[in-house]
């Protein structure tokens, strides 16, 4: 079956569609089947990010970068700003699953530690940026409710 997508569902579809930002879309899109999550939701962007921050360390990024000829790994702005994006890629595995999976296919490339290590890394570093921003909220005098939810413009 081949892999279809859906983008419109997404803040900022224009964007999503264009230059470099478009080869960014089509690559996370593929990776939904890498990362065994058909869509990025509030609610799962966290962990998909994290899962394609453990497979950015096996395969030394995801994205090609034409400035500086490297493959460089997503950020968490490149998944935020695609919440909404569905494709139909779809496994039913839960995390330890998928690990073992990647595990498996992978153990002769990186170490299982290395893998771990980059997966929580992500996580870390996803609660450090909410945590920013809620104080910038909060040096602003405003209510602060974070919201994974792309910025308006990003």
């Amino acid at each position: 079956m081949a892999l279809s997508w859906d983008i419109t569902d997404c803040a900022n579809t224009e964007l999503l569609q264009s230059g470099i930002e478009w080869n960014k879309t089509e690559g996370i899109i593929f990776s939904t089947m890498s990362v065994d999550i058909q869509s990025i939701t509030e609610e799962n962007a966290i962990e998909f990010y994290a899962r394609l921050q453990m497979l950015s360390t096996i395969y030394n990024g995801f994205f090609y970068d034409k400035e500086t000829n490297q493959y460089v790994a997503p950020t968490f702005e490149d998944i935020r700003i695609r919440i909404g994006l569905k494709t139909n890629a779809y496994s039913p595995n839960t995390f330890n699953q998928w690990f073992k999976r990647i595990e498996k296919v992978h153990q002769k490339d990186i170490s299982k530690n290395k893998m771990l290590a980059a997966y929580y890394a992500a996580k870390v570093e996803v609660e450090q940026i909410m945590e920013e921003e809620k104080i910038t909220h909060i040096e602003r005098n405003e209510s602060f409710a974070f919201d994974l939810q792309p910025r308006s413009g990003a």
